[in-house]
C-alpha cells in the first residue's frame, strides 16, 4: 500500500543545529536500514549490493530500499547542505515507520508550528521514544502543549491548505495529564459547543461577577457569564458589531463600560480573550467548527490581546502541569518501534504455511549495527547459533588448501544462486569489496564455503521453500511475511550481516 508521509511546517532548522541535526537524520536513516542500492555485473553476472544511508556533503542523497522490510518504495532525498528530506510513496511498514521518525525530527528543531504526518495521522510519543532511545535526546511533547498555537496554525491554512485534525490528534493520549487551562476549555468549546454550560448552575459564581469579586469564578463560569451577555444583545446576523468590537484596545473597551449596549460586554472582555466573544456569539451561526476558524483566519491578526485572566490553577497543579509537558518520553528500542504486528503483516498467509513461526523483527536482524553497546543485544539463541556457525567455519578453514583463492566468479555465483533461489538476499557492499580485496586469505574462503553450505542444506531449503508461495503480482510487501520472511531467508540475511560487521566478525569468527 503506498501512502505518503511529509512535514506540516517549514523544516526551518537554526543555523547553530544543523550540524546536530544532519548527525541524528542520518543515523534515523541508517539504523532505520534505509540503503542506497547499487549492482556490480562480472562474469556475465548481475549483483546488487547495499550501503546504509550516508549523508553526502554538496548532493541530495538518494535512497528507495529499507533493509528490515527487505522491499523499494519510491525515492526519497536528503540533503543535508539545506537540511531537507524530500519523499514520495513510503509504503506502510519499515520504510513508512522510519520516514514518520524523520520528519518528526523537523518538529523536535523547528522553532514554528509543524507536525510529521503520514496520511493525515500525527506521529505519537512512540516515534519520539525512539528518537530518544537511538539518538540519546530527551525530547518531549512540549511543543504540542502549545494548543491554540497549534490548531490556529493548522484550522487558518498556515501549514496546508484544506487540512484538519482534531484536538486529540494535537495531543496524545498519553500526554493529557499535562494538558489543562483556559486554551484547551476554549478549543472544546469550538470543537463541541457551550450547550453543557446551560446545565450548569453558576448563580454563586455570577453572583460573585456582579459584586465585582473574580476571585473564586471559575473560567467555565466567565465563559457563560459572557454567552449571556451575548444572548441579550440583537446582533446583525453577518456578527460585523462583534468582528469590530474585539478589534477595539483595552482603552476603547474601557471607555465603552459606561455605554447600556455594550457596557457588560466591555467589562468582561478586559478579562476573556476575544476569540470566546467570537466563538460564543457565532455559536448558533456556524454549522461546525470549521466556520469560526474562517473568521478567525481574517481576524486573528486584528483582535486586542490585551485580557488580563485571573489565575484559576494553583501553584502546585502550574508546577506538576509544567513537569508533564517537559517531561522526556520514554525510550522506545529500535526493534520494539519498527516491529510489524499489524493485522495486514501476516494477511492471506497460504494455508500450508499456517503452522510456521512468524517472524517479529529483533536485535538479532540488526547485526549490522552491533557495535558492542546495548544498541543492538544479541539474544542468547543466536549466540548459540553464531557459536555452531563459528565452530562449522574453524574446521572449513582447515579444509582450504595453502594458496587456495577466492574464486570471484565462484563468489560471485553462490551470492546470485541464493538470492534466485530466497529471494532479495543482497550482500553488503562493504563486505562485497572486503571479501574480493582478501580473497587469497583462508578465513575469507572458508566463510563463503558456509554461506554456500547452509544456503545448500536440507534444513535451509525446506524452510526456504516458503518463498515459492510468493505472489508477485501482489508485491512483496503485499504478501504474508510468513512468506517473504521466512527462517530461512531471515538467517541467511543475518549471516551476511554478520561477515559485513568487522567487529562482531571478529569476536565470533576471528577474522
Amino acid at each position: 500500500m503506498g501512502v505518503y508521509g511529509r512535514y506540516l511546517g517549514n523544516k526551518n532548522v537554526p543555523d547553530e543545529k544543523k550540524e546536530i541535526f544532519n548527525k541524528q537524520m542520518e543515523k534515523i536513516l541508517s539504523y532505520g536500514g534505509m540503503m542506497f542500492i547499487d549492482s556490480v555485473r562480472i562474469f556475465g553476472r548481475e549483483l546488487i549490493l547495499m550501503s546504509p544511508f550516508e549523508n553526502m556533503p554538496g548532493e541530495c542523497a538518494e535512497f528507495h530500499y529499507n533493509y528490515f522490510e527487505d522491499d523499494a518504495w519510491e525515492s526519497a532525498y536528503y540533503d543535508s547542505d539545506e537540511c531537507r528530506l524530500s519523499t514520495n510513496k513510503i509504503g506502510s511498514q519499515e520504510f513508512c515507520d522510519v520516514i514518520s521518525a524523520a520528519y518528526s525530527l523537523y518538529e523536535m528543531y523547528d522553532p514554528e508550528v509543524g507536525f510529521a504526518d503520514v496520511e493525515g495521522i500525527l506521529h505519537s510519543q512512540m516515534v519520539i521514544g525512539w528518537l530518544n532511545s537511538l539518538l540519546g535526546t530527551r525530547f518531549s511533547m512540549k511543543k504540542r502543549h502549545d494548543l491554540w498555537k497549534n490548531m490556529e496554525a493548522i484550522f487558518c491554512g498556515l501549514l496546508s491548505p484544506g487540512y484538519n485534525v482534531y484536538l486529540q490528534d494535537i495531543l496524545p493520549t498519553g500526554e493529557l495529564l499535562g494538558a489543562g487551562g483556559t486554551e484547551l476549555t476554549d478549543l472544546l468549546y469550538i470543537e463541541h459547543g457551550t450547550d453543557s454550560l446551560d446545565d450548569e448552575d453558576f448563580s454563586e459564581e455570577i453572583k460573585l461577577y456582579e459584586e465585582g469579586k473574580y476571585e473564586g469564578i471559575s473560567y467555565p463560569a466567565f465563559v457563560y457569564i459572557c454567552k449571556s451577555i451575548l444572548r441579550k444583545m440583537n446582533l446583525s446576523e453577518d456578527l460585523s458589531e462583534i468582528k469590530d468590537f474585539i478589534t477595539f484596545p483595552r482603552e476603547k473597551r474601557k471607555k465603552l463600560v459606561e455605554y447600556d449596549r455594550y457596557g457588560e460586554l466591555a467589562r468582561i472582555s478586559l478579562i476573556l480573550p476575544a476569540r470566546v466573544i467570537l466563538y460564543l456569539s457565532s455559536e448558533k451561526e456556524y454549522e461546525d467548527e470549521t466556520s469560526f476558524w474562517e473568521d478567525w483566519k481574517e481576524l486573528r491578526d486584528k483582535v486586542y490581546h490585551d485580557e488580563k485572566l485571573p489565575v484559576f490553577a494553583s501553584d502546585e497543579l502550574m508546577i506538576e502541569r509544567k513537569r508533564l509537558i517537559n517531561r522526556p518520553v520514554s525510550p522506545v528500542r529500535t526493534s520494539d518501534y519498527l516491529l510489524q504486528d499489524g493485522w495486514f503483516a501476516f494477511y492471506d498467509t497460504p494455508k500450508e504455511l499456517e503452522d510456521e513461526k512468524r517472524h517479529y523483527i529483533s536485535d538479532d536482524d540488526r547485526m549490522f549495527w552491533w557495535d558492542g553497546s546495548d544498541e543492538v543485544i544479541i539474544s542468547d539463541e543466536t549466540y548459540e547459533w553464531i557459536k555452531k556457525l563459528s565452530k562449522r567455519h574453524g574446521e572449513l578453514v582447515e579444509t582450504v588448501s595453502e594458496g587456495t583463492r577466492l574464486d570471484v566468479k565462484e563468489f560471485l555465483q553462490i551470492l546470485t544462486e541464493i538470492d534466485d533461489h530466497y529471494k532479495r538476499i543482497y550482500p553488503f557492499q562493504c563486505m562485497f569489496y572486503d571479501f574480493i580485496e582478501n580473497n587469497t586469505d583462508k578465513n575469507y574462503v572458508a566463510a563463503i564455503r558456509l554461506l554456500d553450505e547452509l544456503a545448500k542444506s536440507d534444513e535451509y531449503k525446506k524452510k526456504g521453500k516458503a518463498i515459492e508461495f510468493l505472489k508477485a503480482n501482489y508485491g512483496w510487501s503485499m504478501n504474508s511475511r510468513v512468506v517473504t520472511h521466512n527462517e530461512a531467508r531471515i538467517k541467511l540475511k543475518r549471516y551476511l550481516a554478520i561477515m559485513a560487521n568487522k567487529k562482531l566478525r571478529g569476536r565470533y569468527f576471528g577474522f
